[in-house]
């Protein structure tokens, strides 16, 4: 609960566009429309290890999140709305994690919820926020990474070099 009175605005200055981006705008061609065609093919060829394009193996990207779109259907049925959620709560994770990260390099709250704020208020961060691509879910990684080795510097503790092993 602390953590939610911390990131409230973040919160609400990053979903609010993004779910107004998520009901309006279409997917766009290219990028969005091939990773949705690869979690498509998955789907259509029950492959739900390896990622599909054109009945071929697609390495190019990661499997996690034509995953996570094949979970998405699952749970909720084939649509549109609901797939721009998956980043956006990617997203959120990651002003979570600024905050984290802030928390432990400044040892301030006030300086904490800033950086977090400045993160969801930055207009390509709303953008990038609500598109269905990788770069998202990859900050969030790298922002795990980089919780993992402040805190491994801090603590000499072994579970937060797990944390960096398993980023």
């Amino acid at each position: 609960m602390h953590l939610f009175k911390q990131l409230w605005l973040p919160f609400l200055i990053l979903t609010v566009p993004a779910v107004i981006f998520s009901l309006f705008l279409p997917y766009f061609p290219v990028d969005e429309t091939r990773y949705l065609s690869v979690a498509w093919e998955m789907r259509l060829h029950d492959s739900f290890i390896v990622p599909l394009q054109n009945a071929l193996p697609y390495s190019h990207k990661p499997p996690l999140l034509f995953w996570l779109f094949n979970l998405n259907w699952l749970l909720f049925g084939v649509n549109e709305s609901t797939l721009r959620f998956i980043p956006l709560l990617f997203s959120l994770l990651n002003v979570s994690l600024v905050f984290r990260i802030a928390l432990l390099l400044w040892e301030d709250e006030r300086i904490a919820r800033h950086a977090a704020i400045i993160l969801s208020s930055t207009l390509s961060y709303l953008l990038w926020s609500s598109f269905i691509m990788f770069d998202v879910v990859l900050t969030t990684w790298v922002l795990l990474a980089l919780l993992g080795l402040i805190s491994a510097a801090r603590w000499h503790s072994i579970k937060w070099w797990l944390l960096v092993g398993f980023s």
